[in-house]
């Protein structure tokens, strides 16, 4: 996603891996599937899950970098 320009954030492994706690959910990953689809491997039926949730928005990467506060970005 980082060669692509649209970098994950909260990424710990790239592009440069970061040492962390395993319990520190400070700044959890921000990566969410829309949807999810698939064919059950049992039944043989096309299932489809739809997420309503969505991802926080930070004033600027440059804040939450350096583990600013988590504030939306004015619209």
């Amino acid at each position: 996603m980082s060669s692509l320009g649209v970098p994950i954030l909260a990424d710990d492994f790239y592009p440069v891996l970061t040492e962390r706690p395993l319990d520190d959910f400070t700044r959890p990953l921000q990566l969410l599937a829309r949807a999810l689809e698939f064919s059950d491997p049992i039944t043989g039926e096309q299932r489809r899950f739809r997420s309503r949730a969505t991802l926080r928005a930070w004033i600027a990467y440059s804040d939450w970098a350096r583990g600013g506060p988590a504030t939306p970005r004015a619209r």
